[in-house]
């Protein structure tokens, strides 16, 4: 939760006031990201979409707030238009199987001028082929339903009305070792050791511009107020 604070949830909240507003959690597990809104916008409405029945009654056990079983690629999908915000973290790269309608369901989610905040694993990284082969055979990974994606790959499903507001491309040591434990199966103890150490390198790898060298990224969009359209 240090590294989510610092490195992914500051920037994407950086310059937004969630407090009286609705929040779309997606692909929302137990509910982390939400108790983390709620902590920073007290007075926010958080609501979780997850595919997983299972997930969202976690979330609304430790979230206490409700939570839609939900597939975010179906044909289907019916929600009202009734969010200012909606987030995900690491759950786009999940919805490859029809990114489009994925892109369409989520922004129907949306308020004329509402934002929409991306955390997702970077096809242009250097190392891309690696992590490729990771998925193939690490058990906890489903290469055949999951990959990384780019902002521009995102950007081309966004309606003409949404801009990109925001992006920012990250992850060196402390990614990896300490927001992705598991991937090396590093326990809490060795964690908390090495994590001062690791964040100072973070910080210092945040300063390099290059987008390729950098495993994930942050991307901020917003749909036009339509109500000021006319003013524009």
């Amino acid at each position: 939760m240090k590294y989510r604070r610092e490195f992914i949830y500051g920037p994407l909240f950086e310059d937004i006031d969630l407090n009286g507003k609705f929040v779309a959690d997606l692909a929302c597990g137990d509910g982390s990201t939400s108790l983390e809104i709620k902590r920073r916008f007290p007075h926010a409405h958080v609501r979780g979409f997850d595919i997983s029945g299972v997930w969202c009654a976690k979330y609304q056990e430790k979230v206490g707030e409700k939570a839609y079983k939900t597939d975010l690629t179906s044909s289907n999908f019916a929600h009202a238009s009734e969010y200012d915000c909606a987030v995900v973290i690491g759950g786009l790269h999940h919805c490859v199987a029809d990114l489009d309608q994925t892109i369409r369901n989520v922004m129907s989610l949306l308020k004329p001028g509402g934002v929409f905040l991306v955390m997702e694993p970077n096809a242009e990284y250097a190392m891309e082929g690696l992590r490729k082969t990771w998925y193939k055979f690490d058990r906890f990974f489903d290469s055949d339903n999951e990959r990384a994606l780019s902002i521009k790959e995102i950007d081309e499903f966004m309606p003409n009305d949404t801009i990109l507001v925001f992006n920012k491309y990250f992850g060196g040591p402390a990614y990896f070792l300490i927001l992705n434990s598991l991937i090396f199966r590093i326990s809490f103890k060795i964690k908390k050791f090495i994590a001062p150490g690791l964040f100072i390198l973070e910080r210092v790898m945040e300063k390099i511009g290059f987008r390729w060298i950098f495993p994930v990224f942050l991307a901020k969009w917003q749909k036009s107020d339509k109500k000021n359209s006319g003013q524009n």
